[in-house]
């Protein structure tokens, strides 16, 4: 049967019809939020990570035209130069360095990582991120440690075995550390462990 413009008459919707697409169109609009939601806590935690790696690059030029660099190997502050040289210098081989990495300062995804680590890390454990030993190739002081983070979409897995090999100072100097520690191979004069906060 047809109506008078020659059209077949449109079926009235059931019930159960509409409540689908009522809640197909929600569960969209909801998608769509969290979609978005997500985009823009990446965008803003990307934003503010690299104002963090900003600052750190102009620390880096304000350390060159102190002329400190013809001094003292660039420890990742502006500032304390003689006292990190100073550490470098007492560091001996087999001496370990613990750090903890500041979050905000890798990419989310590592970010993300990290932290998971952390949560599963067993309570009452010193939280450690990287491990590293020092080394002595020709003269100077080495940290054999992980491999660290590429880019965003690159897979990483925080605290993997040591293959990396990088200078005390630059591996000190990377943004994302936070505290370091060190423990030295040797004890203390009382016999106990001999622990050294950096930062």
């Amino acid at each position: 049967m047809q109506d008078l413009r020659g059209q077949a008459p449109v079926k009235p919707k059931s019930l159960g019809t509409r409540a689908m697409a009522f809640v197909e169109s929600r569960a969209a609009r909801c998608g769509l939020v969290v979609a978005a939601t997500a985009s823009a806590a990446g965008g803003c935690w990307e934003v503010r990570r690299k104002r963090l790696w900003a600052e750190m690059e102009a620390a880096r030029v304000r350390y060159r035209d102190t002329g400190s660099e013809t001094r003292f190997p660039f420890y990742g502050r502006d500032w304390g130069y003689e006292v990190d040289y100073m550490l470098e210098l007492g560091l001996q081989p087999g001496d370990r360095c613990f750090a903890e990495y500041r979050l905000e300062a890798l990419p989310l995804t590592h970010a993300c990582a990290v932290a998971l680590r952390r949560r599963l890390t067993e309570p009452g454990k010193v939280r450690c991120d990287e491990e590293a030993v020092i080394e002595l190739v020709a003269g100077q002081r080495h940290c054999r440690h992980g491999v660290r983070p590429g880019p965003w979409w690159a897979p990483w897995r925080p605290a993997v075995e040591a293959k990396a090999l990088t200078r005390y100072s630059d591996w000190l100097a990377w943004p994302v550390l936070g505290e370091v520690r060190i423990l030295r191979l040797a004890p203390d004069r009382f016999g106990s462990e001999n622990w050294c906060t950096v930062r």
